[in-house]
């Protein structure tokens, strides 16, 4: 119905692979067009559009993409905009380092695809104090509470990781900390006033990219 009715879908869904499902049967009925459907996130797989913009505030932000160190930190399992991003920051010869308890870490068939395809193996840690000094992007996400089917599991990793003013002191002078947000408590509001805080401008940077993905998309000139 919805392919009828438009030229263009984005669908965000709680299930996994439910854009992917949807575009098999994104076709005008009297036509036979194709109408594009944009994944904008589905359940605990993907979130490419959020991928896009981080890879373009990196680069705005830094000057560059390849050989920059980025860390992911927080929620990697259940996370949809870390699993995207691993594979965006691999395809562009980025260094990745992932920090996580070993129960939320980053999925092991993540793992071997990403080394597949690119050839990297991420570094693991187990600390923000491990990498902090190291890295040239650092990913904060939050513990998605509605995520975990047990919730003392949650209980177990929450407010494991949080970024603070006195955190920040150990980074480089030229780094960044990002965040899809929304947030909770793993990055303190006294970062905010810190120049290398860039999550915000990463928020407003969704506005033009998703933009520029619906153009074309849509073959707009």
């Amino acid at each position: 119905m919805y392919a009828g009715y438009s030229d263009l879908i984005v669908i965000r869904h709680s299930k996994d692979g439910a854009a992917r499902l949807a575009s098999e049967y994104s076709i005008k009925p009297n036509t036979g067009e194709i109408v594009p459907v944009i994944n904008g996130g589905d359940g605990q797989n993907q979130h490419p559009t959020q991928t896009m913009l981080d890879l373009y505030t990196i680069e705005k932000e830094l000057g560059k993409l390849k050989g920059l160190h980025i860390a992911l930190v927080g929620d990697l399992k259940y996370g949809r905009t870390t699993h995207s991003l691993l594979f965006g920051a691999a395809m562009f010869g980025m260094e990745i380092s992932l920090v996580a308890p070993q129960q939320i870490q980053m999925p092991e068939k993540h793992l071997v695809k990403v080394k597949e395809l690119y050839d990297v193996n991420p570094k693991f840690h187990n600390s923000i104090e491990d990498i902090i000094s190291d890295v040239d992007v650092l990913y904060m996400t939050r513990i998605q509470k509605e995520r975990f089917p047990d919730i003392n599991e949650y209980r177990k990793v929450a407010n494991a990781f949080v970024l603070n003013s006195k955190l920040m002191e150990l980074a480089k002078e030229k780094m960044i900390v990002m965040h899809p947000l929304p947030r909770t408590n793993e990055i303190k509001p006294e970062v905010d006033k810190d120049k290398r805080a860039a999550y915000f401008k990463q928020a407003e940077n969704g506005v033009p990219i998703r933009r520029a993905l619906m153009y074309k998309v849509l073959e707009v000139v």
